[in-house]
């Protein structure tokens, strides 16, 4: 599923009408040892400061409670511009606007 995601990520950056930022974050609200993780792809991801793993929603940054707070609203695989998507129920990638 990952590298599906990750050709979806790259296929979009090349599509002009669809994605244009050079960063995407993958959110995974619950990993296998109980806790949130944010990764960072692309090329601006270097010194990012919200990269890690959380023990709650309420610790991560506002930026990124927001984002899934508008993403959960709607269908796995919608895109949201600007914002980002979901893959599964607990998997989001947001864009760094």
């Amino acid at each position: 599923m990952l590298v599906i995601t990750l050709a979806m990520v790259c296929f979009m950056s090349l599509n002009n009408d669809t994605l244009q930022e050079d960063s995407i974050y993958r959110v995974c609200l619950r990993d296998v040892n109980g806790y949130i993780t944010v990764i960072c792809f692309g090329m601006n991801c270097v010194d990012k400061g919200d990269v890690g793993c959380y023990s709650c929603v309420d610790d991560l940054p506002s930026w990124i409670q927001e984002r899934i707070a508008l993403i959960s609203m709607v269908k796995c695989d919608d895109i949201i511009k600007n914002v980002g998507w979901r893959t599964e129920k607990d998997v989001f990638w947001l864009t760094d606007v």
